[in-house]
C-alpha cells in the first residue's frame, strides 16, 4: 500500500509540472520555429524548459510502473 501512495504522489507531482509547462508555453508561444520540432517545443526548447518537461514525463511514467506493479503483485 505504501508504495502504491508512492507511485501515486509521483504521477500526481509530474502532471502537474508537466500541466504547468505546457501551460506556460501555450502562452508564450515563439514566432519562429524549425518545422521538424514543431511550435509547442521550439517554445520549450527556447526557454529551457524541455528538459524539466521531460522529467515530468519520466515522473508520471515512472509513478504509473509502481502503481501497477503494486497492482499485479501476488500477495503471500
Amino acid at each position: 500500500m505504501k508504495r502504491t501512495v508512492i507511485g501515486g504522489i509521483y504521477s500526481l507531482i509530474g502532471s502537474i509540472w508537466g500541466a504547468i509547462i505546457l501551460y506556460y508555453t501555450c502562452n508564450n508561444l515563439v514566432s519562429s520555429w524549425d518545422t521538424y520540432l514543431g511550435r509547442g517545443f521550439a517554445t520549450m526548447q527556447e526557454n529551457g524548459l524541455l528538459i524539466p518537461f521531460i522529467l515530468s514525463v519520466v515522473l508520471v511514467v515512472c509513478g504509473i510502473i509502481i502503481i501497477s506493479i503494486e497492482y499485479f503483485k501476488k500477495d503471500e
